[in-house]
């Protein structure tokens, strides 16, 4: 991690993503080795991201993020990238944390929202072929090239 840390900092990398969802207990101390490197570190916590998945929002999945957010605020994090949570513990870690808190689902109660471009253009596998899909961008590419093949086969 260290010479990966030292390599990302020479190719002159001011800040990186270090996703620690679901094993945060053994991958938490990456976070020291790139922050060590002068790199700042976001660390993504939360749960797996399923499309169109129920997001967490127990007690204990409160109780979860809070410890790692701490855990992370504690290490040096820059910021928190939270994935899979409900806007309700979106709200209690922002609320919670000196640092910033973003994320993928999250609304007015975080400091900051992803926005990952394959998802906001429509390229998902398992949307593109679904009648109750969202409009997107690969939809509407081919709907172009099938006119215009359409049109080359009518000369």
């Amino acid at each position: 991690v260290n010479r990966i840390a030292g390599r990302l900092k020479d190719l002159g990398v001011e800040m990186t993503k270090v996703d620690i969802r679901g094993k945060e207990e053994a991958l938490v101390g990456l976070i020291q080795p790139v922050i060590d490197a002068g790199i700042a570190a976001y660390p993504q916590i939360g749960f797996e991201y399923v499309a169109d998945g129920e997001l967490h929002g127990t007690p204990e999945d409160l109780e979860k993020t809070l410890k790692w957010a701490h855990a992370v605020e504690d290490a040096g994090a820059a910021m928190i990238d939270l994935t899979m949570v409900t806007a309700e513990i979106y709200e209690a870690v922002t609320r919670a944390m000196s640092i910033p808190v973003i994320g993928g689902q999250s609304g007015p109660e975080a400091d900051g929202k992803i926005y990952v471009g394959a998802s906001i253009t429509g390229y998902q596998s398992q949307l593109l072929d679904r009648a109750d899909a969202p409009p997107n961008a690969a939809t509407f590419m081919y709907s172009i090239v099938e006119k215009a093949v359409a049109e080359t086969h009518s000369w």
